[in-house]
């Protein structure tokens, strides 16, 4: 009898990749977890179930729960929102997973898995940052989302459900949906201005380093961890464990958009005071030492979204001067 999987924030960016690609292995039920009442499933997730669900309403949330074994929970604002609203920041991300775990307790939820974010690790990420590293989240993103993993931690004490966290880095793809909020993510962002413009510009020197993960590797490691029995009550890194500059990330997008679509593009960057002697390495030793390893190279993620932003994007004669 295949298991029942809610997730949560299931028509974002991340859940809509995560849904379709579950909705295709035939293993699960899926059910999509939306506040809106208005929902048009894209044909993508046609076939999922979707559940009506506020975080704020633990009524909503008791609801959503019927017959549920499993929760990918993925809703949460993001970094800009959070900015910009620290006090719902607080309400949604925290309160709505408090609301949550407590209501799974009377459930037949088995396991929860929460993605929370590498920045609970501090701003900017230096060093080498494993799952031991001391969390020091300094904005209210990073800070909400240390405290719903608290409440995550909490309840998979108490014994009755699994519980795992992944501390994400940077999601790296295409959406479902081109109207799917996105398009801020500096990869997403650098993909775009290449197809509208022929041209990149970052508003900054470029030296920051990140992690880019390909979602297609987050979604072969929420696989990995739906089937694994080792994950219960662990935290883990999720990324690709290799830095890459926004700079270099840039030049790759540039080369890849020259390869498979024949466009030139020119790089402008700001000025700052990174120093390029700045050392960052997300180790990701935990969740591969119990078997997961990523399949998925950061060149194909680059072309698929290069070439759905293309489809979605591309302003008829943009590329002919």
């Amino acid at each position: 009898m295949h298991k029942t999987i809610l997730i949560t924030g299931g028509l974002g960016y991340l859940g809509g990749r995560i849904a379709q690609s579950l909705l295709t292995t035939n293993k699960y039920k899926i059910i999509i977890g939306t506040r809106s009442n208005q929902v048009v499933l894209p044909k993508q997730l046609v076939g999922c179930d979707v559940a009506l669900i506020d975080l704020l309403e633990k009524n909503s949330i008791r609801k959503s729960l019927k017959g549920v074994d499993i929760i990918i929970h993925l809703a949460a604002m993001n970094a800009n929102e959070c900015a910009k609203n620290p006090s719902d920041a607080l309400l949604v991300n925290g309160l709505g997973t408090l609301n949550l775990v407590q209501s799974v307790k009377d459930s037949g939820v088995k396991k929860i898995i929460y993605f929370s974010t590498a920045h609970v690790y501090g701003s900017p990420l230096l060093g080498n940052i494993s799952e031991d590293t001391l969390v020091t989240p300094s904005n209210h993103y990073a800070i909400t989302h240390r405290i719903a993993e608290d409440y995550i931690i909490k309840v998979g004490r108490e014994g009755k459900i699994s519980t795992t966290i992944v501390r994400l880095s940077n999601a790296i793809g295409r959406p479902i949906n081109k109207h799917t909020n996105c398009w801020m993510l500096v990869a997403n962002d650098i993909a775009k201005q290449i197809v509208e413009k022929n041209k990149i510009y970052i508003n900054s020197s470029g030296k920051q380093l990140r992690d880019f993960i390909p979602i297609s590797n987050i979604i072969s490691a929420v696989i990995f961890l739906l089937e694994s029995h080792n994950s219960y009550g662990e935290v883990f890194n999720l990324g690709s464990g290799v830095s890459l500059s926004i700079l270099d990330l840039a030049k790759l997008l540039s080369t890849r958009a020259k390869a498979i679509l024949d466009i030139d593009v020119s790089i402008t960057t700001g000025i700052d005071e990174i120093s390029s002697d700045d050392y960052f390495r997300y180790k990701i030793d935990r969740i591969m030492s119990l078997g997961y390893s990523p399949t998925h190279s950061l060149e194909d993620e680059i072309d698929n979204l290069l070439m759905y932003v293309n489809k979605e994007f591309r302003t008829k004669g943009a590329h002919e001067e």
